[in-house]
């Protein structure tokens, strides 16, 4: 569905045990069945790109991608959502490499759930917008809402965004200033159903994997 080719930087900015950054892996070899183990593993370390918070997470990415094909360079614990600390909290995230409009995908798994948030002032401080929630002011948000805008943030104009969410977002009132905020920077392309049982035993959300070009 992410429809991903050979010249393309991507990212996955919670990209947990590194699952969607090995698929790509895995699609490039399918697409270029040619391609050496070398040549895939230095567009893998130069073309694949990893934000996880938690460094037990971290650490597994990195073992599983060297499997994979290698990659595991550009894998690096932090916070993709709160940018305002990377400064003094994850340094390496500053250096340039995770730089807004760089990408041309993103592909995630973000968490979600009500009683995961971000603070209004967090989300001020990182220019999220989507915080405002129609209004003028920001508010508190859910996590999962913030990766729509970071991912936005991260992309170059035409890059594709594949995002799991909950069917929630889009489908109930609560939301409804959700798709003015997507109208001027997102046409969507895919709406994938993803059955109630692949999380099962995590979490009980319908979910869907939503793909988006960014237009603006």
């Amino acid at each position: 569905l992410m429809e991903i080719k050979y010249e393309d930087i991507i990212i996955d900015p919670a990209c947990g045990t590194g699952g969607f950054l090995v698929q790509a892996i895995f699609e490039m070899k399918r697409l270029n069945p040619g391609i050496s183990d070398y040549e895939l593993s230095r567009w893998a370390q130069t073309h694949i790109y990893g934000i996880e918070k938690d460094a037990i997470g971290v650490k597994l990415a990195k073992a599983v991608m060297q499997i994979a094909g290698d990659g595991s360079a550009h894998i690096v614990r932090g916070d993709a959502v709160r940018t305002h600390k990377w400064q003094a909290d994850f340094p390496h995230l500053a250096n340039g490499k995770f730089k807004p409009g760089r990408f041309s995908v993103v592909v995630t798994n973000p968490p979600f759930g009500k009683k995961l948030r971000v603070s209004a002032t967090d989300a001020r401080l990182s220019g999220l917008d989507i915080a405002k929630a129609g209004g003028e002011d920001y508010c508190n948000i859910e996590i999962g809402l913030t990766f729509l805008d970071r991912s936005h943030q991260l992309l170059k104009k035409g890059g594709r965004l594949g995002i799991v969410l909950p069917e929630t977002y889009f489908f109930s009132a609560n939301y409804s200033y959700l798709f003015e905020w997507l109208r001027t920077r997102f046409r969507p392309l895919v709406v994938a159903n993803i059955p109630m049982e692949a999380f099962q035993g995590f979490c009980r959300a319908k979910t869907n994997f939503y793909v988006f070009e960014k237009i603006d």
